[in-house]
């Protein structure tokens, strides 16, 4: 079978789950995604496509919290031998709007370039035990609107795959366009490559987001109906312990006074498994508000520290933890802020520690190329034939980007469920194509100023 694969770089049909989060290249605007996503080449009268835009949404659900995508975990949408239309499908021309059956002409009254659209939905809906799906099994099913099935018991965020691809008015007659199929060993020995039609098409996803970041995108985002932002945290360990000096008392309650008798302070310790994981920087991100009236409450993004004075800090601390107390005071006197403290389960303060260092890139993939026929498959030790391959991380003649974290489509109405998106073709990003919602990690109107008392694992 010909595929396309996007995110990933390192990912192919052999791919193993070491090797899918061995952090390889991803073609994602995110760089925490190290997913796989791919699906079967697109042939039309005798000319091979590849999508040029590709998006993907990761969907929570408004009534039942979604758990996080376990490691690994293969899903499929859509059947490479279906004979009907799958209602989990869609199909949109520009003349003929959203369709939920393969269209057999796409034309635009306006356009010599036209723009066959898919969008394919996966199970949402996991058995909570087999990683991937076999011919004959489903490991994940589609809940139907209702609870999850007491076999398939574990509600996982639903992706939506968005492909687009840029064809011309000689390739408007659908009625002959083609899927790829896996290719088939005849009995003397010769291979035949079958094809199907616009109803077989497909997709398989390979999770390889980092754990943390799943974790991070269920928790904070989707399970709260929150659009993430972007740059995603690969690690983002709590605050460990907050108090204000009150005089010469400590005090913790939900929200910590920052005034001109009250100090409050933070003790951040450091993972250990930040010494050696793929991270730029370390933001602390906490909720904030003026004491001010008619001052809202917004997230405060607020103290940076980058990566080399982190891996200074283990440098003089090689046994042990590392911790770092941040204490705050009020650049303005005449006023007051209150900030969470750990003590608040609703907005606990965290570290997010960003992972921008993965090599991101887009190739430029000819749109559009004659179909040859690939050599025969190599036959592995069970018999088995080798896939054969298309890497694509992006397509288009120009650069185009596919989406996976954060973000709701322009066609979901305000009450669905949060997403988030990431780009494949290009790099993988948390992005929002409709703008942040109101639950967005923004910076705060105001300043405190911050600093950085002690590095030690041993202070009060």
């Amino acid at each position: 079978m010909i595929h396309d694969f996007y995110g990933n770089k390192v990912a192919n049909g052999l791919s193993t789950i070491d090797s899918i989060y061995a952090l390889g290249d991803t073609s994602c605007e995110e760089a925490t995604d190290g997913a796989s996503y791919w699906i079967p080449g697109l042939r039309i009268n005798g000319k091979m496509f590849k999508a040029s835009f590709i998006k993907i949404y990761y969907f929570g659900h408004l009534t039942f919290p979604v758990s996080p995508i376990p490691k690994g975990l293969q899903l499929i949408a859509g059947n490479p031998k279906a004979t009907v239309a799958d209602g989990n499908i869609w199909w949109n021309c520009p003349d003929q709007g959203l369709m939920f059956k393969p269209p057999t002409t796409c034309s635009s009254k306006n356009e010599t370039v036209l723009a066959l659209a898919m969008t394919l939905l996966f199970p949402n809906c996991w058995d909570g035990v087999n990683i991937r799906p076999t011919f004959t099994y489903k490991n994940a099913i589609y809940d139907g609107g209702k609870p999850c099935l007491a076999d398939y018991p574990v509600r996982i965020p639903q992706l939506r795959m968005h492909l687009l691809y840029a064809i011309t008015d000689k390739e408007k007659d659908l009625s002959g366009a083609q899927f790829s199929l896996n290719p088939v060993k005849e009995t003397d020995g010769s291979w035949t490559w079958p094809w199907t039609g616009l109803v077989g098409l497909h997709a398989d996803f390979f999770n390889g987001w980092e754990e943390d970041t799943m974790k991070f995108i269920v928790v904070n985002c989707l399970n709260r109906n929150t659009t993430c932002s972007f740059n995603l945290p690969r690690h983002y360990p709590n605050v460990t312990q907050s108090f204000a000096l009150v005089g010469s008392k400590k005090a913790n309650p939900p929200f910590l006074l920052v005034d001109s008798t009250s100090v409050p302070f933070y003790k951040i310790d450091i993972p250990d498994r930040a010494r050696t994981s793929s991270w730029s920087k370390a933001n602390l991100d906490f909720y904030s508000y003026n004491n001010q009236q008619g001052v809202g409450n917004k997230w405060l993004n607020l103290f940076q520290v980058t990566a080399d004075q982190i891996r200074q800090f283990f440098v003089d601390n090689p046994k042990g933890s590392v911790s770092i107390y941040f204490c705050f005071r009020s650049n303005d006197a005449d006023q007051t802020y209150s900030i969470a403290s750990t003590s608040n389960q609703e907005h606990m303060p965290l570290v997010w520690f960003l992972d921008p260092t993965k090599k991101q890139s887009q190739d430029n993939v000819v749109m559009s190329s004659p179909y040859v026929q690939p050599p025969n498959p190599s036959e592995s030790s069970s018999g088995t034939p080798a896939p054969s391959t298309t890497a694509a991380s992006t397509t288009g003649a120009t650069t185009r980007k596919v989406s996976t974290i954060s973000g709701t489509p322009s066609s979901t109405t305000t009450n669905s469920p949060t997403s988030t998106t990431t780009s494949t073709p290009g790099s993988t990003t948390t992005n929002t194509p409709d703008g942040p919602s109101s639950g967005s990690h923004i910076s705060s109107s105001f300043l405190l100023t911050v600093i950085t008392l002690l590095l030690s694992s041993q202070f009060i």
